[in-house]
């Protein structure tokens, strides 16, 4: 039986603007298991974003709690966070952020050098990674070298680097043409059938081809929560 990795009980976050106060995500509850990769769809401002922070530890909830990966996110220290997130989470978004200045290979090993891994250790398992995503050939390519494609794939390949188990991905083919964005869906269904879970936020109705699950979220709630394909 597949393991449950993250697990989000009636998180909600409110932020405060001025006098008001905007409800971004409102009571959510859900579990999402290894091997799921779970669609998350619906309008802009909806709380896709805000969700995959609070998921990710970037931000808190104002009231809830989120488990991942049996370790509760949500009332930890900011640099708790960030250890556990660099260590476990994968993040993808849609501009890839590489560094201009390091090739490939040298972007990907950033996480784990950051992390204290020995730099030839890094290379080798950076450049496995590359390949994992089928980019291998691109190492020592510098970004500016790189098709759009090309980019985003690398910055899939740093989101991966280590023993990532969750991976959560903002829009990440908003600027690519369908046939990439067809094929970063089908490295995210990859992902997940060798067990992570994977969560992109998307306005792109193709995902729903190649995802396991789709949650569909309006003024913060989830509307929606089904298993596609069977």
């Amino acid at each position: 039986m597949s393991l449950t990795l993250i697990e989000a009980r009636e998180v909600t976050k409110h932020y405060r603007t001025g006098v008001e106060t905007i409800v971004a995500v409102d009571s959510a509850t859900f579990s999402i298991r290894q091997g799921e990769f779970v669609a998350l769809m619906g309008p802009s401002g909806c709380g896709k974003s805000t969700l995959l922070g609070l998921i990710s530890g970037t931000g808190t909830p104002t009231a809830g709690q989120v488990e991942v990966l049996d370790f509760v996110l949500s009332d930890k220290a900011e640099d708790v966070r960030g250890r556990f997130r660099l260590a476990n989470i994968g993040m993808v978004f849609q501009e890839h952020n590489l560094i201009s200045e390091f090739t490939s290979v040298e972007n990907v090993m950033l996480p784990l050098e950051v992390l204290g891994e020995e730099r030839g250790t890094a290379a080798r398992k950076s450049v496995q990674t590359l390949d994992r995503v089928g980019v291998a050939g691109k190492a020592n390519a510098f970004p500016d070298q790189l098709s759009g494609g090309q980019k985003q794939r690398v910055g899939i390949a740093r989101a991966l680097i280590g023993e990532k188990r969750v991976l959560l991905a903002d829009e990440p083919t908003g600027s690519l043409d369908f046939d990439n964005s067809k094929k970063v869906f089908e490295l995210f269904r990859s992902m997940a059938a060798d067990g992570l879970a994977v969560i992109v936020a998307t306005h792109d109705e193709s995902v729903l081809s190649y995802a396991t699950r789709v949650m569909r979220m309006r003024d913060g709630r989830i509307t929606h929560d089904s298993n596609l394909h069977g």
